[in-house]
């Protein structure tokens, strides 16, 4: 009986690390769902005079900002410049600093951009970025890209920009999703900063942009119960490569992600140090696009 019981402790033991994330996984769960219905009066009004207009039928994409109005800045004139399709760009605004989102909302409102202030989510001021931006995402999905009649729709982070003539559509028209690939735990899924969908292939409430810590996985991992029903093998996925552009040994801080011939930054978001003087050389290397 004592060995019984002794074993019956460490098999607790043993299973109790996974026990604690399952737990974790469900109260963030209720979290995330509390907050994707929560919609303020002057959103309401918002989401119901821009989407069931968007895009004319062809693509809506949605940025999520944070804090950096020079990024948007940024990626609203690139986007205009380089992406053939027609679409809807909209700002989805995560700011948690108030002079930012004034300065990111006047952005949007002189370029003719769409512009929504999201709701504050649990995890925005308590170091959650992943879960925060998340959030930020499915609540675009329930309450803007559900209601839209966008043939396509799609995500990009707010430091990610095209530098030369691109389609997203001519992707789409092939297969029902495209998107920067990513793989942990076993299982594969998009980097939601470069995503992109075909609304009538993909089931749009089943989207879950949450990270799973029990498979590893970043914003975005959740949605594999949405991919693993896709064919892998049938997919095409962008190219991808780094350069490196600034001093120093941290690739945050030092390099860009190229990815279809489009520019990821990193770390526009300062969710790390952001090395001195990188922010400047930044806005001026993207002047130059």
């Amino acid at each position: 009986m004592a060995l019984d019981l002794m074993g019956c402790a460490m098999r607790f033991r043993d299973l109790l690390p996974t026990v604690k994330l399952r737990v974790k996984a469900l109260l963030d769960g209720l979290k995330r769902n509390r907050y994707i219905r929560r919609v303020p009066p002057e959103t309401k009004l918002w989401i119901e005079g821009m989407s069931p207009s968007a895009a004319n039928g062809n693509l809506d994409l949605v940025a999520i900002a944070f804090n950096n109005p020079m990024a948007v800045r940024h990626q609203i004139r690139l986007v205009r410049k380089y992406l053939g399709d027609i679409h809807v760009h909209c700002v989805a605004d995560n700011s948690n600093d108030d002079a930012a989102s004034k300065e990111i909302a006047d952005l949007c409102r002189d370029a003719g951009v769409a512009y929504v202030k999201l709701p504050v989510n649990p995890y925005q001021d308590i170091g959650g970025g992943s879960r925060s931006h998340a959030c930020a995402l499915d609540w675009m999905v329930k309450n803007y890209i559900g209601r839209s009649k966008s043939r396509y729709f799609g995500f990009l982070d707010h430091d990610i920009f095209p530098s030369q003539p691109y389609s997203i559509a001519s992707h789409l028209e092939r297969q029902p999703l495209y998107g920067h690939l990513q793989e942990r735990g076993g299982i594969w899924y998009l980097w939601p900063g470069f995503c992109f969908f075909d609304r009538a292939a993909i089931d749009i409430g089943a989207l879950d942009f949450s990270p799973s810590e029990l498979q590893g996985t970043d914003t975005g991992g959740s949605n594999w119960a949405v991919y693993q029903k896709i064919d892998r093998t049938a997919l095409s996925f962008p190219s991808h490569d780094y350069k490196t552009i600034y001093e120093g040994a941290d690739v945050q801080n030092n390099s860009i992600e190229i990815i279809d011939g489009w520019i990821h930054t990193f770390n526009l978001s300062g969710w790390k140090a952001v090395a001195d003087g990188r922010m400047g050389f930044v806005d001026d290397y993207l002047s130059k696009l």
